[in-house]
């Protein structure tokens, strides 16, 4: 999952720029909104949830421990430099690369350290306050990742994408990703829409992580009672504005003690010598739901005990020019 994720932001060749006026203001805005989203992800490191409670649960502690980061980060933001002609183009390209990088890896260095005890005790004693707190750190750092991003490619990252082809490599990316995985790859049934215009508003690598976890999910109670996976894709009769994206698996659904916590972070069924790179974490769901609403829609899920499992992403529709 992580090399997935990775895979959306890597970094771009760096060229020689000329550091103008233009360059300047751009560079400026970049750091200014990286600032206000430094200070809100080190206030929420420090101050969002009580000491004791992070004594208490070592995994929070693994979050907590990224505030140092955030404020090395942030002070080479703030040391005046930035602005000055003298600092070349290609220097502050390779800073925001190197913050950049640490995005990346934030997720798979507090994976590599996660126990068995760790989850146990974090579902335990799981909060609406600890809840927020996931939420707004994966926000913050989604938010970090696409300013650094769209300051490095020429092309912007929010576009209006057509929402077949957008599922078309959702379904390309999860086959290669089940494939290399050694996981059986489901079939697919994509439903006929009657919309004739059916394009989305969105950053399109978050909708395609967000597919790829959808259909994985679906993959095992799919193949297992021998059903498609099935996508339809739709205007939103009751909003003009929303497209929704459609996905059923018809495998048998899921118990209710399971549907209570699937959108916990960290929350698995996945025992410990069964995680591989794409199963296990428990960041599947909740992470889905932030990207999705990152891009100003929205993530709900039908369980139907006996049938199957539906789940409707709703994005913004595009309206091209």
């Amino acid at each position: 999952m992580f090399k997935l994720v990775s895979s959306m932001f890597k970094t771009a060749p760096v060229s020689v720029i000329p550091v103008t006026r233009e360059v300047v203001q751009k560079r400026s805005s970049l750091c200014s909104k990286l600032q206000h989203i430094y200070k809100a992800q080190i206030g929420l490191l420090s101050n969002a949830l009580p000491r004791e409670t992070v004594d208490r649960i070592p995994l929070l502690k693994y979050y907590t421990a990224f505030g140092q980061q955030y404020l090395d980060q942030l002070s080479e933001l703030e040391n005046g430099e930035l602005e000055k002609t003298e600092f070349s183009e290609e220097r502050f390209l390779a800073l925001i690369n190197k913050q950049l990088d640490s995005k990346v890896l934030e997720l798979e260095s507090i994976n590599q350290r996660i126990t068995p005890s760790d989850l146990r005790l974090l579902d335990e004693n799981y909060s609406k306050q600890i809840d927020a707190f996931f939420s707004h750190f994966h926000t913050n750092r989604i938010a970090a990742s696409f300013e650094l991003k769209e300051y490095i490619y020429p092309e912007p990252l929010l576009q209006v994408h057509d929402a077949k082809s957008v599922v078309d490599q959702a379904v390309k990316t999860t086959s290669q990703m089940l494939t290399l995985n050694d996981y059986p790859v489901p079939k697919f049934k994509q439903v006929s829409a009657v919309d004739g215009d059916l394009s989305v508003y969105c950053i399109a690598p978050h909708v395609v992580h967000i597919m790829f976890e959808l259909f994985k999910n679906a993959t095992l109670p799919s193949i297992t009672h021998g059903k498609p996976i099935l996508i339809s894709i739709y205007g939103e009769e009751a909003d003009p504005s929303t497209i929704v994206f459609k996905i059923k698996d018809n495998g048998g659904g899921m118990p209710p003690s399971m549907v209570k916590k699937i959108w916990q972070f960290h929350y698995t069924t996945t025992q410990d010598n069964e995680r591989d790179p794409i199963h296990g974490f428990g960041m599947g769901l909740p992470l889905c739901k932030v990207f999705a609403e990152f891009n100003d829609g929205s993530l709900t899920l039908v369980n139907e005990e006996g049938d199957g499992v539906t789940v409707y992403l709703k994005l913004p529709r595009g309206v091209r020019k």
